[in-house]
């Protein structure tokens, strides 16, 4: 009888990405005023999610071309969204257009996108790829402090202590059976103590998203259902379905919205800054504009933050290798 109502099975990425844009246009477009930047603007965060998916299928098939289209697809559509971002400075009219959905139903969908996003990171079980970089964890904890090659090439510059934590991937376009099940097999207690981790992490940092954007909105635009709305248009996006139980993408992207929501505390946004930086590479691309932002007043104290964050993660790294 349980398995009639409460056996759960994930949506595969390529039926989200459809259902998840149609729920997207359905709440947030506007029927009324078809050639607004606020439709390009969504069309455009749909249009990520083939990049998406072709990455995703060419890195499980081992096709090259697939994956490298993928990636051509995500550049090119970033490369729009660079040049709407310098023609924002040129836009007068900036009419307040509201979601089609009100107060309660943003609620009511969010809390619900939510769950079923966080469900698949507590049910979702690492496969041998996802535990790739994780089984360096005995070795450093017991002081082997060789560098792995192969591990750094495939990873990239980032924290090294955050690369040991297994990546829950919550979709797969093709996967097997890879749910959380009593009576499998008994894994080793450290390999547990890091799968648990890497939950944990990746829940509170998509908490941590949801809370600062609606912070963001009722404190800095003074509009609760606005960030209400960003919410939930940030959990419909097909990124972040597969991309839930990846720690790596999810901290620095809850560290870099906590800073936007502390901008009036240099300090504090530049330790935020700081530790996003410390935790994987590219946020220090977002230095020149914060600088730029806090030049006539605060970046002294933005530079303090920003080094006392870097300065942190490095005496931590000290004591742990």
């Amino acid at each position: 009888m349980s398995e009639i109502l409460f056996h759960y099975y994930r949506v595969n990425p390529t039926t989200w990405f459809y259902l998840a844009s149609l729920l997207s246009i359905a709440v947030f477009f506007k029927f009324n005023r078809v050639w607004s930047v606020r439709n390009f603007d969504l069309a455009g965060l749909i249009l990520f999610a083939p990049g998406l998916l072709a990455v995703e299928y060419g890195g499980f098939k081992a096709n090259l071309d697939a994956q490298q289209l993928g990636f051509v697809w995500l550049f090119a559509v970033t490369g729009l969204f660079t040049i709407r971002m310098l023609c924002d400075s040129l836009m007068v009219r900036r009419p307040l257009l509201e979601p089609n959905l009100s107060s309660g139903g943003l609620v009511f969908l969010g809390l619900s996108l939510l769950v079923f996003l966080l469900a698949n990171v507590l049910t979702t079980r690492p496969e041998r790829d996802d535990l790739a970089a994780a089984t360096t964890a005995a070795r450093l904890e017991e002081g082997d402090a060789e560098v792995d090659v192969d591990q750094l090439a495939r990873l990239g510059p980032g924290y090294p202590l955050l690369f040991l934590l297994p990546h829950i991937s919550t979709q797969r376009i093709f996967a097997g059976d890879t749910d959380a099940a009593p009576g499998r097999d008994a894994e080793p207690p450290a390999r547990v103590v890091h799968e648990t981790t890497a939950r944990i992490m990746a829940i509170i940092a998509q908490l941590l998203i949801v809370g600062g954007m609606v912070m963001i909105g009722w404190r800095h635009f003074e509009s609760t259902r606005l960030g209400i709305a960003a919410a939930v248009l940030y959990l419909l996006m097909p990124y972040t379905a597969i991309m839930t139980g990846r720690v790596d993408h999810a901290l620095p992207g809850a560290l870099i919205v906590w800073a936007i929501a502390s901008y009036r505390r240099p300090f504090i946004a530049g330790g935020l800054i700081g530790l996003a930086i410390g935790t994987i590479y590219y946020p220090v691309f977002l230095l020149p504009l914060w600088c730029s932002f806090y030049w006539e007043r605060g970046v002294r104290r933005f530079a303090l933050g920003v080094s006392a964050a870097l300065a942190a993660l490095v005496v931590g790294l000290w004591f742990t290798s």
